[in-house]
């Protein structure tokens, strides 16, 4: 598999004697690196920082261009080292219920 490609998968169940139920609707599934990832520069086109590669640490400042989208999935850390993440663009950032 390769990090960052999704993958669409359909799901079913097979009981002990072989009954096999009908097929679920797609799923999509996509493996991430774990962290800790560092970022630093510039974002210019539609990112996502995923939970799964936390922590994302910032050295320098972090600029999401106009028109870029930086979605940060919820449960996501960041952590910075004295930067900050300027928001020319936009920001998707959601957290946990």
């Amino acid at each position: 598999m390769i990090n960052n490609q999704k993958y669409y998968y359909q799901l079913s169940a097979v009981d002990w004697a072989g009954n096999e139920s009908e097929k679920s609707e797609y799923a999509v599934g996509m493996p991430v690196a774990p962290g800790p990832t560092p970022v630093s520069g510039s974002i210019g086109t539609d990112t996502t920082w995923y939970a799964g590669a936390s922590p994302y640490i910032m050295k320098v400042p972090v600029v999401v261009k106009d028109k870029a989208l930086l979605t940060i999935e919820p449960g996501t850390e960041i952590r910075s080292k004295g930067s900050a993440l300027v928001i020319e663009g936009r920001l998707n950032a959601q957290g946990r219920q």
